[in-house]
């Protein structure tokens, strides 16, 4: 069915979105958070949400750190989560890894600033991806870290930087070579790297949203609204449609 951003009465084709499930390789989508069908009220604690995605309640999250709240009025129209302070994680049930080196990973975020914010993370640390102003710092297994700069043209022809208190999408792409790509917003592709760490990575995890349980990397500050993995590369095309249409949900109008 379709997605309504506004009322029955008075519907604003704008914001008639498609839910991911009405798009292709829905049945490689695994993981899925979905922070705006929150139960809680505004500035409630929360203690767990589900994974929507076709890896089942295996990947709820069960547990969180400190304490993450709802944010029902202030990042987006829409609840999303509020990481206000150090160390506020969600904590899935199990961690989950992609069968292979290809995968879809989105995120909707509001950064409350540019720094480096350690945004997911696997249960050892071990792959995460942090996200700051100017560059992407991508760690693929214990010794395969590298950085994709999307504040230049370098892997891309778009100068791209992040702002706080601003509604942002963030796609990374990897396919089954290795190859990273990055796009943001209404698909603007942001940056790529080839190297040999971007290669060397056999598979990627995640099991903490907003930082890790482990070490002191700075953690997220600022608020999530919805994340997702695909275990699979989708493809540019199923990419632009998707990040349109999430775009469309959560008000993100950047094009360029």
């Amino acid at each position: 069915m379709l997605g309504l951003g506004t009322s029955l009465t008075s519907i604003d084709s704008a914001n008639i979105y498609r839910e991911l499930s009405e798009l292709e390789n829905y049945s490689e989508l695994v993981l899925h958070y979905d922070f705006s069908l929150l139960a809680e009220a505004h500035e409630a604690r929360i203690t767990s949400a589900n994974n929507l995605g076709q890896g089942g309640g295996s990947f709820d999250i069960t547990s969180v750190t400190n304490a993450p709240t709802v944010d029902a009025s202030t990042a987006f129209s829409r609840k999303s989560v509020n990481f206000d302070a150090a160390d506020e994680i969600l904590n899935m049930e199990t961690e989950y890894t992609t069968t292979n080196k290809a995968f879809t990973f989105f995120i909707v975020f509001n950064k409350a600033d540019t720094s480096n914010d350690l945004t997911v993370s696997s249960a050892s640390n071990a792959n995460s991806i942090k996200l700051e102003e100017d560059v992407v710092t991508m760690q693929l297994g214990s010794s395969n870290a590298f950085t994709i700069d999307h504040g230049s043209t370098a892997g891309s022809t778009v100068d791209y930087e992040i702002q706080a208190s601003t509604p942002t999408l963030f796609l990374v792409r990897r396919n089954g070579s290795g190859h990273v790509s990055v796009y943001a917003d209404n698909f603007i592709k942001i940056g790529s790297k080839t190297n040999v760490a971007a290669r060397a990575g056999a598979t990627f995890a995640i099991q903490h949203v907003g930082g890790t349980e482990e070490g002191t990397i700075a953690d997220f500050t600022g608020n999530i609204g919805e994340l997702g993995v695909y275990d699979l590369d989708i493809g540019e095309t199923n990419i632009e449609v998707l990040m349109k249409e999430i775009c469309k949900k959560w008000g993100i109008t950047r094009t360029s």
